[in-house]
């Protein structure tokens, strides 16, 4: 992400971080489907994301905003 534009991503990483895994994820209205939903920064350098599963339930998670820059510099590829 260019830092002086915060809608300017560069980079897009090429590991997945949202899959279809635990159940609810798998079956359900269609399986096999995760489809994120949203995402809200907090201060402490983490970010809350949000994902529908199998058209079913709503899932929240949380990562470290570093640790996804991380995924996007170091194992990634530029952004179309």
């Amino acid at each position: 992400m260019d830092r002086s534009i915060v809608w300017g991503f560069i980079g897009v990483g090429e590991s997945w971080i949202l899959q279809p895994e635990d159940p609810w994820e798998i079956t359900g209205y269609v399986h096999n489907v995760v489809f994120t939903c949203g995402a809200v920064p907090e201060s402490d350098g983490t970010v809350k994301i949000y994902w529908g599963a199998a058209d079913t339930v709503m899932c929240v998670g949380e990562a470290n905003v570093s640790d996804l820059v991380a995924l996007c510099l170091e194992r990634g590829r530029p952004a179309k």
